[in-house]
C-alpha cells in the first residue's frame, strides 16, 4: 500500500501529493488539498512545510495564498526570524514593495527620549 494510505494525516506526505498534483497539471485538486493543509497547526509551525506548501500555491497560480500562509504563521510566532525571512521572500516574489518596506523598517521606539533618559 502507498505510504500516504498508511499515514493519511502526515502533512508532509499530503503536501508532496499536492506538489505532484500541481506538476501533473491537476492544479484545482492541488490547490484544494493545499487549502485544507494551510490551516493545520503542524504546517503553520514548520517553515519547511510552509515553504513546500508555498511552492504548490505559486505553481498553482495562487502566490497570494502562499504569502497569506507566511503572514498567518508569523502573526502566531512574531519572533520567528525564519518565518520573517520566508515572508520577506514572498513579498519579493510578489513585488509587493510597500509590504517589503514595512517589514524591513525598524520598529519605532515606544518610549520618548525623555522617558528613556529619566531611567
Amino acid at each position: 500500500a502507498p505510504l500516504l494510505d498508511k499515514k493519511p494525516t502526515n502533512a508532509q506526505l499530503r503536501i508532496l501529493k499536492a506538489l505532484a498534483l500541481v506538476r501533473s497539471g491537476r492544479k484545482e485538486e492541488a490547490l484544494a488539498l493545499s487549502r485544507e493543509l494551510k490551516g493545520e497547526k503542524e504546517v503553520q509551525r514548520d517553515e519547511t512545510l510552509l515553504n513546500n506548501l508555498a511552492i504548490v500555491f505559486r505553481e498553482g497560480g495562487s502566490a497570494a495564498e502562499a504569502t497569506a500562509c507566511f503572514e498567518a504563521a508569523l502573526a502566531n510566532d512574531p519572533g520567528n526570524e525564519e518565518l520573517a525571512l520566508c515572508l520577506f521572500g514572498a513579498y519579493v516574489r510578489e513585488r509587493n514593495f510597500l509590504k517589503l518596506q514595512q517589514q524591513a523598517a525598524p520598529a519605532k521606539p515606544t518610549h520618548s527620549l525623555a522617558a528613556r533618559t529619566a531611567l
